[in-house]
């Protein structure tokens, strides 16, 4: 048997190395190796907080939740509730996406506002890799941590 919270805290760190690689693989497909990079617009800078949300909340829930029906149906964990996984699965996902989202959003319209124009290489890869960490591991934890109450 593991322990939840051991188990909780290992997916945790994980997720956000994942979440980290993720982010430099896409900034370097969507931004190659630009010296500077435009703030607003489509595509720009503050707007690719959304499409790298919205598969970080997807990816950071999806796989920790399938990883975690396969543990719980080995009987890894006995003080998780019997529930439906389909359907905590699907309820955790949908939320977490919207959460992840929601913190875009918030982020890009930051950047929006009070940005300059164009942000520079040497700010913008930092400022994604850590986003798409702290995010990463902040959905995979609270998932997790739901995982537990919703049935």
């Amino acid at each position: 048997m593991t322990d939840f919270a051991t188990y909780r805290r290992r997916e945790t760190l994980v997720s956000a190395a994942i979440n980290t690689a993720f982010s430099a693989l896409f900034y370097a497909i969507v931004f190659g190796l630009a010296e500077a990079l435009p703030v607003r617009g489509m595509g720009a800078f503050a707007f690719d907080f959304l499409p790298q949300s919205a598969a970080i909340g997807l990816m950071a829930s999806l796989i920790p939740g399938l990883l975690l029906r396969r543990a719980m149906a080995r009987g890894a964990f006995t003080n998780i509730p019997a529930a439906d996984e389909r359907h905590r699965i699907a309820i955790i996902v949908g939320i977490s996406i919207a959460g992840a989202v929601g913190c875009g959003a918030v982020l890009a319209g930051l950047f929006w506002l009070v940005a300059p124009d164009q942000i520079g290489r040497s700010a913008a890869i930092p400022i994604k890799l850590v986003y798409g960490a702290a995010l990463g591991a902040t959905v995979t934890y609270v998932s997790l941590s739901a995982s537990r109450r919703v049935t």
